[in-house]
């Protein structure tokens, strides 16, 4: 489950719980399984609004379930009081979301693509989809196939990982 905590000051914290929790599912395989979340990432919108999104997946066989692996999405506009309902952004094999707005307006999110090792080369790399409505939708769409921003081909280890972004 991913935690949060709110300040007012940033030397002082209020624990809000979970925002993000774990439960149980029958996984694509027709297994009961159990949703995990993860690497929680936060940010606040030029419009006031905050976007937190996580990397969920089903708590056994990670790599070989990429239907029940993916980011998921929720948004605040009361400063992290209440959330909106969880919408899920990106489905495959993932690791660390990273969100950044541009000047433009425009919302990227990174993460560490894990769903093409081996078919990609030996190595994750790092994707990313993109919103240009304030994190309502995303491209590509869900369920397809993310853009590549690096991925580094024939190596012998995992690479490319943990994206962080700054502009």
């Amino acid at each position: 489950s991913c935690y949060y905590a709110v300040s007012q000051n940033l030397r002082s914290w209020s624990s809000k719980g979970k925002i993000f929790s774990n439960y149980a599912i029958t996984d694509s395989k027709g297994n009961a399984n159990e949703r995990r979340f993860s690497n929680c990432d936060a940010l606040v919108l030029s419009n006031g609004d905050i976007l937190a999104a996580a990397s969920y997946r089903a708590n056994e066989g990670y790599r070989d379930l990429p239907a029940d692996a993916g980011i998921i999405l929720k948004r605040s506009i009361d400063n992290g009081i209440s959330w909106s309902p969880a919408v899920e952004i990106y489905r495959g094999v993932n690791w660390e979301p990273y969100l950044v707005q541009l000047p433009s307006g425009e919302i990227h999110c990174y993460f560490t693509d894990s769903s093409r090792t081996g078919t990609e080369g030996n190595d994750t790399g790092t994707a990313m989809i993109v919103s240009r409505d304030n994190g309502n939708t995303w491209t590509p769409s869900f369920g397809n196939l993310p853009d590549y921003v690096i991925r580094t081909r024939h190596q012998n280890g995992f690479t490319n990982q943990m994206p962080v972004v700054i502009k």
